[in-house]
């Protein structure tokens, strides 16, 4: 079977008149009319350019838990908060202290560029998705396995 590739890139918006990039979607913080779509973004004249990349692109979060794409990724959908700047596609740049979500305050090297992996859910025992949608009828899906990280998506 083919794994299909695909390239992601990420929209922009702008939130209380500042730019936010890695929008894949306009999003209800988005102030009205900002959003610029992901194929605008990519084209290498558009000034915002750099925002294209997914390094950039902030996701959500479960609560005071793990970063998340989607609220239905949560044990909680309720407490999915949309846009965590902390939270990108790539990875989490937070850390738990006695049970609390604190920043990171060392300073990142090559070894440690960021606290943990942002990870994604799996259909069946072997392909890694960014939702249960991406699965077929007869496979099963996994909210979120440690092992899809963004680069196995």
């Amino acid at each position: 079977m083919a794994v299909e590739s695909r390239t992601v890139y990420a929209g922009i918006c702008r939130q209380n008149d500042v730019l936010i990039c890695g929008t894949p979607e306009e999003q209800e913080y988005c102030d009205d009319g900002s959003w610029v779509p992901p194929h605008i973004v990519a084209d290498l004249g558009y000034e915002h350019h750099i925002c294209a990349s997914i390094h950039p692109m902030v996701i959500g979060r479960c609560g005071k838990g793990r970063c998340s794409n989607m609220a239905s990724r949560c044990g909680d959908p309720a407490s999915f908060i949309p846009r965590d700047p902390t939270c990108t596609i790539t990875h989490d740049q937070t850390k738990i202290m006695n049970g609390e979500q604190v920043q990171w305050e060392d300073e990142y090297t090559e070894e440690t560029p960021f606290v943990s992996w942002t990870t994604y859910g799996r259909c069946g025992s072997n392909r890694c998705v960014w939702s249960s949608e991406d699965c077929k009828e007869d496979e099963i899906y996994s909210i979120n396995d440690p092992e899809c990280t963004a680069n196995r998506v």
